[in-house]
């Protein structure tokens, strides 16, 4: 196998379904976060099959929710369970200790399950309305944008040291990495929503970053339930701005 493709099958192992999963060293999976957007892409792009193929097309609601669903399965539900974590942490207005012990807690809170209606029901709902206007350009920029927001985030807040994971993905967050994904996320959204759009989209997506980082800092860092959670609200943002001015 080249070397290059190492990284690349190491994220589609993690990220998705879509290669054997196997254990995989703490230094291949640094490796493989500059293939973060790229297989968010590919996410978007397996996720708008049904409707490439002109299945129910005077159904956007179904197709929306094909779309939501054929996403969540291609990514093993990673990031929807990250987010019921971090909402019930957040949620909770736990600090220190007691938000990583609500994080790491497999029961599902109120605000776990509020999170997956808000944030999975917004989804849902702008899928179907682009899907309704025969714009599917956003949808499949948008879990490239959430992977690239992903990164960012990696790089820019510290691991808590209680987090496997993002002890061994951080130090793939490099200067190359963040550049690749921001220059795939912006040219992406320039082509699917054009350059006004993109910079609302980069307000918000930068407004969500500060917020996410003000949560590691003051509870000692992150770990994989953060990026997960940045993932689909990223996506979700996105979404929402290609529905402005539509």
């Amino acid at each position: 196998m080249p070397p290059f493709l190492s990284p690349a099958l190491a994220a589609l192992a993690f990220l998705t379904r879509l290669a054997p999963g196997r254990p995989l060293a703490p230094a291949t999976l640094a490796a493989s976060v500059i293939w973060y957007a790229p297989v968010g892409l590919l996410v978007g792009f397996l996720a708008l099959i049904p409707h490439f193929l002109g299945l129910w097309p005077s159904a956007a609601g179904l197709q929306g929710w094909l779309y939501l669903g054929l996403s969540a399965w291609i990514t093993r539900g990673l990031h929807w369970d990250g987010l019921m974590d971090l909402a019930d942490a957040w949620g909770s207005n736990a600090s220190g200790e007691t938000f990583w012990a609500v994080t790491k807690d497999s029961r599902i809170g109120a605000f776990a399950v509020l999170a997956v209606f808000l944030i999975g029901g917004g989804q849902w709902c702008a899928a179907s309305a682009l899907l309704a206007a025969q714009a599917w350009q956003p949808l499949l920029i948008a879990p490239l944008a959430g992977r690239a927001v992903c990164v960012l985030l990696l790089a820019v807040s510290p691991a808590w040291p209680g987090s496997t994971l993002a002890q061994a993905v951080k130090p793939g967050a490099t200067a190359a990495a963040c550049l690749v994904s921001l220059i795939l996320a912006i040219s992406g959204s320039v082509w699917a929503v054009g350059p006004g759009k993109t910079l609302l989209l980069a307000i918000a997506a930068s407004a969500l970053l500060i917020g996410l980082c003000r949560i590691a800092r003051s509870n000692g860092g992150l770990n994989g339930d953060f990026l997960g959670a940045a993932i689909l609200l990223a996506e979700l943002l996105t979404l929402l701005a290609a529905l402005v001015w539509l």
